[in-house]
């Protein structure tokens, strides 16, 4: 995923109303009211655990993301809140 690709996903779901919802093998699964929730938890985590994937659940149906797509994201999100 390019970084243009992930700052059009995080601004499509970024902040809206949509279920995200993600499992790992460190972490019980977990379900976000956003998109940017789930990835700065998941930035947050850190670790040496690869991202796992994460499904988005909203209005325009179901959109799975992983691998470098979600560290891209990962990266983007936590960028944005560096710059707020």
């Amino acid at each position: 995923m390019t970084t243009e690709a992930a700052m059009s996903t995080l601004h499509a779901y970024g902040s809206v109303r949509a279920t995200v919802q993600i499992w790992g093998s460190t972490f019980t699964s977990r379900s976000f009211d956003t998109l940017r929730e789930a990835l700065l938890f998941l930035g947050d985590k850190g670790g040496d655990e690869s991202p796992p994937s994460i499904e988005i659940h909203s209005d325009d149906g179901i959109v799975s993301v992983s691998g470098p797509g979600l560290q891209t994201l990962i990266a983007q999100a936590k960028a944005v809140r560096s710059a707020s």
